[in-house]
C-alpha cells in the first residue's frame, strides 16, 4: 500500500469517474492517505481535531489501537502528554513509576485501578521513556 497505493486509488477513482459510477465519501482525500503510514494517519486526524473515538470510527479500528498510533508520538515528543491524560492523573502515574522502578504496565494497572486505563499508563510510560533518553543524550 505504502508503494503503490496512491497510485492505484487514483486509476481508481479516474476509472469510477470515467465509467459515470458514484465516488464513495472522501474518496477525493485517500491518495494522499496512502502515502501516510497507519500511525501517521491516525496523529494526522488526532491534530485535525479528531478524538480517538472518531478516529476509531472513520478508520473502523479499535480505539486502543489509535490509542497505540498515538503513544508512538508521545515518545518522539511530537505530541504533548497532555493531549491525551490529563496532568493530574499522569502525574500520579508518574510517582508510581518513579517508586516502582520498571514495574509492567500489567502491574501499574493493578496498583493504580479501574481510574486508569492501560492507554493512560502506556502514554506515560512512553513519555519516561523518552524523557530518559532525551536526558542520557545531553
Amino acid at each position: 500500500m505504502q508503494q503503490f497505493g496512491k497510485e492505484i486509488l487514483e486509476m481508481i477513482i479516474a476509472f469510477r469517474r470515467e465509467k459515470g459510477m458514484e465516488l464513495p465519501a472522501n474518496a477525493e482525500n485517500e491518495p494522499a492517505n496512502a502515502v501516510l503510514n497507519t500511525r501517521q494517519l491516525s496523529y494526522a486526524l488526532f491534530q485535525a481535531g479528531k478524538s480517538v473515538a472518531e478516529i476509531a470510527r472513520e478508520r473502523q479500528m479499535a480505539a486502543s489501537t489509535i490509542e497505540g498510533h498515538l503513544t508512538y508520538f508521545v515518545g518522539t515528543g511530537e505530541l504533548a502528554l497532555d493531549r491525551l491524560i490529563d496532568p493530574a492523573k499522569a502525574a500520579i502515574v508518574m510517582h508510581y513509576f518513579n517508586t516502582n522502578g520498571s514495574a509492567s504496565c500489567g502491574m501499574a494497572k493493578a496498583a493504580l485501578g479501574d481510574g486508569y486505563s492501560y492507554s493512560d499508563i502506556r502514554f506515560v510510560q512512553k513519555y519516561l521513556e523518552a524523557s530518559k533518553i532525551r536526558k542520557t543524550k545531553r
